[in-house]
């Protein structure tokens, strides 16, 4: 069977405290843990989606680093874990790449913390 399983952990729009749309911090975990937990089960592709292109940047800085800089040859197989993640802007983003690999729209499951 092929596998077709995309993950994604939304940083915008999420509902904060006061019951208000915000944006949530990307943090190091989101990229390293998750990453590692979609390679153990051969996910086919982690998303980090986040609106503000500073917290994207922190993305592509711990992606260089580990899949382009020194990071790639200290620890080559969390480098490789991270081969699967990509960041996007927003979630729509996310739908059409996937349909794009895919050929057809993704069908939606979701959680929130």
């Amino acid at each position: 069977m092929l596998n077709n399983i995309y993950l994604a952990l939304i940083h915008y729009p999420v509902l904060g405290r006061h019951g208000n749309i915000v944006s949530s911090a990307v943090t190091n975990l989101d990229v390293h843990d998750i990453s590692r937990t979609c390679r153990t089960y051969n996910l086919k592709g982690y998303f980090v989606v986040s609106n503000l292109p500073a917290q994207r940047e922190i993305v592509d800085n711990v992606l260089n680093y580990w899949l382009e800089e020194f990071g790639k040859e200290y620890n080559p197989s969390r480098s490789e874990a991270l081969t699967v993640v990509k960041r996007a802007s927003y979630i729509e983003d996310v739908l059409e790449d996937i349909e794009e690999i895919e050929g057809q729209k993704p069908d939606l499951v979701f959680t929130s913390a």
